[in-house]
């Protein structure tokens, strides 16, 4: 949504205002062959704020796990979620969510993370990768699609507080 003007939702003394243009979730599903049961890709549906605030108000499940035929729910994904990936070293590491991001032009979604240990801030951390020249998957802020998360065997994990980690299993 590209509408900067909060909207109000609620009643009464219960009143609050949220942007509509703030992404609350996103439901990460495989899609697949309809006669072999194959997965053929990932795809994802961007859930805002103003719209997991209404499910709620239905009485309905924040996180959909349903989308249509064909598709098998992997997990929903919202920012500060710790997520584990493949990279081409063949080695898993672990990563934060940032944000997710819906070009309602394209069609495309990106799912932004960076490692789950990085705490500067977004400029500074550009900043670094343009003086190291750092690219693909060295940078340190990268985003993905749905489909290229597949490719590196996404996983959403958490870390207790004796650091295991074990997959979320949402």
């Amino acid at each position: 949504m590209t509408n900067d003007n909060p909207v109000a939702v609620g009643k009464g003394g219960k009143v609050k205002y949220v942007e509509p243009g703030n992404n609350h979730h996103i439901e990460i599903f495989e899609v697949l062959e309809a006669q072999t049961g194959k997965v053929k890709t990932w795809d994802a549906a961007v859930v805002s704020l103003l719209e997991a605030r209404q499910r709620m108000l239905d009485r309905l499940p924040v996180v959909k796990r349903e989308h249509g035929e064909n598709t098998r729910f992997i997990c929903s994904l919202c920012g500060g979620d710790i997520i584990q990936l493949t990279n081409s070293d063949g080695k898993d590491y672990l990563y934060r969510v940032r944000k997710m991001t819906h070009s309602k032009a394209s069609g495309q979604i990106q799912i932004a993370f960076e490692p789950f240990y990085e705490a500067r801030a977004l400029e500074e951390i550009n900043k670094v990768e343009k003086e190291q020249g750092l690219k693909g998957e060295d940078k340190i802020y990268q985003t993905l699609t749905p489909g290229s998360m597949m490719k590196r065997n996404l996983n959403k994990v958490t870390i207790d507080t004796l650091g295991r980690v074990r997959r979320a299993n949402d």
